[in-house]
């Protein structure tokens, strides 16, 4: 049974926040912020700082394309419950703190929850909103949260400036705003470095400010990609009824991981790893031999897999840490649209290739791995072995001794 789901945002907040008022330095070269847009940010912030529930839901638009329908409810510490509407087509997910429960039509599936925590499990979603909300409850300027990445490798030459927009009536409120546009250099792994531009855009409204609505437009080889969010309903610590986050079997069928093998049954430790050749995003081609010597993950995912994005905060953590030592990712895109895929990895900041090539679940290197079901990792060591199969929850632990096994 082939499962194939949306994105997945779990929200989790500390209590920190700035004091308004205060203006929060660039952490970037070449970045500023005007002193207006600066206060407007740390008004937010102060907003939000002392939620401990959050209920909100709000819309996805890509290119004009109307997406999903999400409706998200928050209780600190470790709850979440999300129903994602598109067409006729309803997911739900639920984070009771131990267990996450996947609905999708009759039937559901139960998984250990991510070992994640705090903000970072919203910036595991797919949505320029969720990057934002996941700084201010953080207590952190979301522009400057967004641009530090821009200061290290595979990034050159940026430059970038936040200003205050004048209030306007959008939607029969007004509204204050903040624009950030900048400008870089990503730097592919054929050693080109191609020019970029970002232009965020993020509207407040009420008093005290709470985020209504967040566009990005990036701008890559002429042509533009734009996302947009509006949040429809939003409620600062709301009062729940218990039940909202107690999972109900009623009427559903529990779906184990043991009734179908999601990938060959070939991949086992220290077996070969079956031998591809295909082109990264980048046009450079991509062969696991060619990482002989180096400890190599694949990374089977998609933009539209919501555990699949839930567990990009674990690989960018692993990948931060190990890279310098050793360690390659290597993406095996299963999205059909290039422009979301693109988008997706320019702002969720995944510097490691990509493979791609629009054919959804019938994409070639999915095949070759017998791959049924997302998210599937794969990692290879050193020697050319396999030396972990699908280790997501522990990558951490699989990758360090992938590493030590010299």
């Amino acid at each position: 049974m082939k499962i194939q789901l949306l994105v997945l945002p779990m929200l989790g907040i500390l209590s920190s926040a700035m004091q308004a008022q205060t203006p929060t330095p660039p952490t970037t070269p070449n970045s500023t912020i005007e002193p207006a847009a600066a206060t407007l940010l740390n008004e937010a912030i102060a907003t939000y700082k002392d939620t401990s529930r959050l209920s909100f839901r709000f819309s996805t638009t890509i290119n004009g394309k109307l997406g999903p329908i999400s409706t998200v409810r928050l209780a600190l510490p470790d709850k979440v419950t999300l129903e994602q509407t598109e067409g006729k087509t309803t997911r739900r997910f639920l984070l009771t703190g131990s267990d996450l429960y996947i609905v999708e039509g009759t039937s559901y599936r139960k998984q250990a929850a991510p070992p994640i925590s705090g903000p970072r499990l919203l910036e595991g979603m797919s949505a320029v909103v969720s990057s934002f909300l996941a700084s201010l409850l953080d207590g952190k300027n979301p522009i400057t949260a967004s641009q530090s990445i821009y200061a290290q490798a595979p990034y050159q030459g940026f430059q970038g400036r936040t200003v205050a927009l004048a209030p306007r009536v959008i939607d029969g409120d007004v509204l204050r705003g903040v624009q950030s546009t900048y400008s870089y250099k990503f730097v592919g792994r054929d050693g080109k470095a191609n020019p970029m531009r970002n232009q965020t855009t993020a509207w407040f409204g009420g008093s005290p400010p709470t985020l209504r609505r967040v566009q990005s437009i990036l701008t890559q080889g002429g042509k533009n990609i734009t996302f947009s969010e509006k949040i429809l309903e939003q409620d600062i610590n709301p009062n729940y009824s218990a039940e909202i986050f107690q999972f109900n079997d009623s009427g559903l069928k529990l779906v184990a991981e043991q009734e179908e093998q999601y990938f060959d049954p070939k991949l086992k430790t220290g077996a070969t790893p079956f031998a591809f050749t295909a082109k990264g995003l980048d046009g450079a081609t991509i062969t696991p031999a060619k990482y002989k010597g180096k400890v190599l993950l694949l990374d089977f995912w998609a933009t539209w897999c919501g555990p699949c994005v839930a567990s990009l905060p674990e690989l960018k953590g692993a990948y931060d840490k190990y890279h310098a030592q050793g360690l390659e990712v290597v993406g095996i895109s299963l999205d059909e649209d290039k422009n979301a895929l693109t988008s997706f990895i320019k702002t969720r900041k995944m510097p490691w290739a990509q493979i791609y090539d629009g054919k959804g679940w019938k994409s070639a290197v999915p095949g070759v791995y017998g791959v049924k079901a997302i998210p599937f990792m794969l990692i290879i060591g050193k020697d050319g072995k396999i030396a972990s199969v699908n280790p997501r929850g522990k990558i951490d632990d699989a990758v360090k001794a992938a590493l030590a096994a010299g």
